[in-house]
């Protein structure tokens, strides 16, 4: 059995929050949920989550407020967006900045499994190129732009 992808769900709803994580339980993948901002940050502090799924209201801070603060701390980690259409404005200056994934609530479940293995698959990509750049300067000095084994 190999290591389960992980995703913490930041929502001020605990029907929403109940729903998705049996869900995304079934659907193979270790969860959390976090009903403030606060909560989310103290989670994210405590181990690495693949993905995040924020809604943009909270009770005490905006979801817009709490994605730099997740990326500080862990800056690898996949936040997808799911909010009302009420905030789709702000919602997409978000994707702008962060280039993150948005889902409307109410959401189709499929489409939101889909948005998830994308961001995990992308997640991926970047700790792999990291980990071959991290390869080639240990494996050998940078000088002037050029590779010199030692």
């Amino acid at each position: 059995m190999g290591i389960k992808n992980s995703i913490l769900i930041i929502d001020d709803n605990k029907d929403v929050c109940l729903m998705l994580k049996q869900i995304f339980v079934l659907n193979d993948f270790e969860v959390d949920t976090a009903m403030t901002g606060q909560e989310a940050i103290e989670k994210v502090r405590g181990r690495f989550f693949d993905v995040s799924l924020l809604d943009i209201k909270l009770p005490d801070i905006e979801g817009t407020k709490l994605i730099p603060l997740l990326k500080k701390i862990h800056p690898n980690i996949k936040i997808i967006i799911v909010s009302g259409f009420s905030y789709l404005n702000t919602s997409m200056k978000i994707l702008d900045k962060w280039g993150l994934s948005y889902v409307v609530k109410p959401f189709d479940i499929d489409e939101l499994l889909f948005k998830i293995k994308e961001a995990i698959e992308k997640q991926c990509l970047i700790i792999d190129d990291r980990k071959i750049s991290e390869k080639v300067l240990v494996g050998g000095k940078q000088t002037g732009g050029h590779q010199q084994n030692e």
